[in-house]
């Protein structure tokens, strides 16, 4: 009973490690908060009750400990686990059941990857079973994603998956706010009063508000989209009211905007949308109200240099001049296609075709993108000559992209060196790293080619002793 109670705690611990790893790598904002939560979670009450043979007591503690650690997790926005009651019950063992008592539904729901607490000598670890999962987390600019796994060379052994990659594997995706968002991944940039989830409606209340800062509604895609990659994006738009021209000085028009964009330079102090040449990577409907020359939809790509998709000896041809109305339903479409480089938007208006709206064809000397976030914007008139003040609603937002760059994401240790085991993608460039500390990583495998196929990454040095993470980076060329 002992040792399956400690194998328990273990596995709160565990859990507690994913927890405050997941909060540190998605910069969630809650973090404070969710260390407070899972301050139980540090083994004190649990070892002094193991000590004292005080069973019962144990059983309390590992309760409340694995309780806490799996709220953390919620928090960082995991989406229900596919973890059957099986798999937990391998992990701690019957006697682990019981002393998670109520918590063992939640628990099933909540683990989105193994926690296996196994004893196995140092000169043994290649006898232990590849560690099975994906896992990624985009970072934008770089291109960069990471598959994460962990190995700590001591007697006990802990193989963990740590990373909030349940809502990022998935090549579709469908939203249509009938739950609180926030557990499938959303997250605000910026100014929080100008989207607010409405229960009621099951829909998201925006403000496109140009007078704040660029402020994001925004979610991430799962990879890194570029001018290679096909995808489409949907969604309902509803206006309630729009003006413009209220900020001072700026009485022109200016857009609202729901799409793609690069996590990391959208949040750069220097990206500015009004500029027309300082917000690189976007991919998004806009819509500009008329100010003298005619509402204009423009389905717009910005590639990484900041360099709009423009014809300018057929300007026409970049934007449909259309008005959206107010108290409308309107359905938008947006199918890219990347063998012919063009994008085709679609549109209703209360269920009736709404249009037509010029495709958008990427010109010979655009350059390229990388977008990972789906967003709903409220972009800053900052350098602009125009301003808009509007709400409306957004609902039933529905993507479809490229697989993940890594999945089936597997891991073990071969005559002493750590080997990685995952399904590429061409187009990619990937590379195995080791941390310490969660904070440092390096290289430690020479650079390959995604082959569409499964790729092996073994680092080239004996590691050094002590607790081991690795990942696999990712990176578009």
């Amino acid at each position: 009973m002992k040792n399956v109670l400690r194998q328990g705690h273990h596995a709160a611990r565990a859990a507690l490690w994913s927890a405050v790893t997941c909060h540190r790598f998605h910069r969630v904002a809650g973090l404070p908060a969710a260390q407070n939560r899972v301050g139980a979670v540090r083994g004190k009450p649990v070892a002094q009750a193991l000590q004292s043979k005080r069973i019962a007591g144990a059983r309390h503690q590992l309760g409340t400990a694995i309780s806490h650690a799996l709220d953390a997790r919620e928090t960082c926005g995991h989406s229900p686990s596919r973890t059957d009651a099986a798999l937990l019950h391998r992990q701690v063992g019957e006697a682990g059941k019981a002393a998670t008592g109520r918590t063992y539904s939640k628990a099933r729901r909540a683990l989105s990857y193994m926690l296996v607490a196994v004893k196995a000598p140092r000169n043994d670890m290649g006898s232990l079973p590849p560690l099975r999962g994906s896992s990624e987390d985009l970072t934008g600019t770089h291109g960069l994603s990471r598959g994460l796994l962990s190995v700590a060379p001591l007697a006990l052994l802990f193989l963990l998956m740590l990373f909030c990659a349940g809502i990022l594997r998935a090549a579709s995706f469908t939203e249509d706010f009938s739950t609180a968002p926030a557990s499938r991944g959303w997250k605000t940039f910026g100014d929080t009063n100008l989207f607010q989830w409405n229960a009621a409606t099951g829909a998201l209340a925006v403000t496109w508000d140009s007078s704040r800062s660029n402020s994001y509604y925004r979610r991430p895609l799962g990879t890194i989209l570029s001018m290679g990659d096909d995808f489409t994006l949907d969604f309902d738009l509803r206006l309630d009211d729009i003006a413009i021209g209220l900020t001072e000085e700026k009485p022109y028009t200016f857009q609202l905007a729901i799409g793609f964009h690069n996590s990391l330079a959208a949040t750069n102090a220097t990206f500015r949308r009004g500029t027309g040449s300082t917000a690189p990577h976007l991919v998004e409907f806009n819509y500009f109200p008329d100010s003298g020359f005619g509402a204009t939809i423009w389905p717009a790509f910005v590639d990484g240099a900041g360099k709009f998709n423009y014809d300018f000896s057929n300007p026409g041809s970049a934007f449909t001049i259309r008005e959206m109305t107010t108290n409308v339903l309107y359905r938008v479409t947006m199918a890219y296609t990347a063998s012919n480089r063009t994008m085709r938007t679609t549109m209703t208006a209360d269920g009736v075709p709404f249009g037509p709206i010029n495709n958008a064809v990427l010109l010979t000397n655009f350059g390229d993108y990388r977008v990972d976030m789906v967003s709903i914007s409220s972009y800053s008139d900052t350098g602009a000559d125009g301003s808009v003040l509007a709400h409306g609603w957004v609902d039933n937002v529905n993507f479809v992209v490229p697989d993940a760059p890594v999945s089936g994401l597997a891991g073990q240790r071969t005559n002493g060196l750590w080997r990685a085991e995952f399904v590429s993608r061409t187009n990619w460039i990937y590379t195995l790293e080791r941390s310490g500390n969660l904070s440092n990583w390096r290289g430690i495998s020479v650079p390959a080619s995604g082959n569409g196929g499964v790729l092996f990454l073994t680092e080239t040095n004996v590691p050094m002793a002590g607790m081991g993470f690795y990942r696999v980076r990712a990176e578009r060329p």
